[in-house]
């Protein structure tokens, strides 16, 4: 599903289903949690989590042609805090929302993860800290 955040949650509701639409900052854990205490207040589980945030897409088009060992050693934390690391974390913070969300046993769907990735962890684009963290993803 491509567009907006508004446009994905009109087509998750002319299906069926349901959809919070909520800014958040995954370089922020408090904000990542506070996000999923909301969602435990309000809905009480997550039948499916799809992690798909990243950021250093400026970063990397700066410094695109530098080979990686005269970039700065925190390039790898710019490139995979947001992306690999909050994947992380956010599947943590979701797990006990997701385990209730039931099952087959409870005739409803297993709970599912989706980690999006990209072609960079098939292959070289951009940077190793990049390909790196597509590849663990």
């Amino acid at each position: 599903v491509g567009g907006s955040l508004e446009a994905t949650k009109e087509i998750i509701e002319s299906i069926g289903g349901s959809c919070v639409v909520v800014q958040v900052d995954h370089s922020d854990d408090d904000q990542v949690r506070s996000f999923f205490e909301m969602i435990e207040r309000e809905e009480g589980r997550i039948d499916v989590l799809v992690n798909n945030a990243y950021s250093a897409v400026d970063t990397l088009s700066e410094s695109l042609g530098t080979p990686f060992w005269e970039k700065p050693i925190g390039m790898w934390d710019q490139v995979n805090n947001v992306g690999l690391r909050s994947h992380y974390v956010a599947t943590s913070l979701a797990a006990p929302l997701l385990i209730k969300s039931g099952g087959v046993a409870d005739g409803r769907p297993t709970p599912l993860v989706v980690l999006i990735s990209s072609f960079g962890g098939l292959t070289y684009i951009f940077d190793v800290a990049y390909g790196v963290g597509k590849a663990a993803v």
